[in-house]
């Protein structure tokens, strides 16, 4: 009977023994600060519209290294290859001289449909007319 018991609490400190030793998995972590680039071959249309909702008729659109003039209604159309899926930037000179630049996503081989708002009526103002304004 003593061997019994003694074979079971060897048993069992020899278990205790085994289960005590350091864990030897190591988890390293990585930050992505540059996430891959998804690329896709889409067509953008995008049709550009000032702040009263009127068609910009003068105005010349870049995306994707392409240039283009607008069309009578204000719509560019692009075709677009291996372009960035989310955040394509795309850049609107308009008959005044403004650059307004839009970041545009799209679906893969489909037509991506877009209306961009820029703002005519765009008042300049200066650090010191702000103050002086505040202070008057």
């Amino acid at each position: 009977m003593n061997s019994i018991r003694l074979a079971f609490f060897s048993t069992i400190l020899c278990f205790a023994y085994m289960a005590c030793h350091e864990n030897e998995e190591s988890i390293t972590e990585t930050d992505v600060t540059d996430p891959p680039k998804v690329t896709i071959s889409t067509t953008h249309t995008a049709r550009v519209i000032n702040e009263y909702g009127q068609e910009k008729t003068t105005f010349t659109a870049t995306f994707n290294q392409q240039q283009w003039k607008a069309e009578k209604n204000g719509v560019v159309v692009f075709e677009a290859k291996k372009i960035n899926k989310y955040g394509e930037k795309m850049t609107i000179k308009d008959d005044k001289g403004f650059n307004h630049e839009f970041l545009l996503s799209g679906h893969e081989n489909d037509i991506n449909y877009s209306v961009l708002t820029i703002f005519d009526n765009k008042k300049p103002r200066h650090l010191h007319t702000i103050i002086r304004q505040h202070w008057t």
